[in-house]
């Protein structure tokens, strides 16, 4: 049976919320590694300065596609019924919240 638009957003919205903290969990350690690795002179430095731009990029551009598919799952949660929106309001909450954690950090 075919998804409906509802699923299939509800899908990227849990998928975008899982990516968004496994890079900003990548960002801290690397963060944490180049700041063990003391200065630019250190050997591997900037390879972990490098890896860390990636991440923090990454948590920018997933926090967009997040935001973005959180106030379109929102709308169709706004058009669907109260019994098949109920798992895509409570995913909407949850998007906001990671997205509110990340502009508190």
């Amino acid at each position: 049976m075919a998804k409906t638009p509802l699923e299939v957003k509800l899908g990227v919205v849990k998928r975008g919320v899982k990516e968004l903290d496994m890079y900003r969990r990548e960002a801290a350690d690397e963060a944490r590694r180049v700041a063990e690795l003391g200065g630019p002179g250190a050997d591997g430095y900037r390879h972990a300065a490098q890896l860390l731009e990636e991440s923090r990029e990454m948590v920018a551009t997933t926090t967009d596609r997040l935001q973005v598919a959180a106030a379109e799952l929102e709308r169709l949660a706004d058009a669907a019924g109260a019994a098949e929106a109920a798992e895509a309001r409570e995913w909407v909450e949850r998007a906001r919240g990671a997205l509110a954690q990340g502009s508190s950090s």
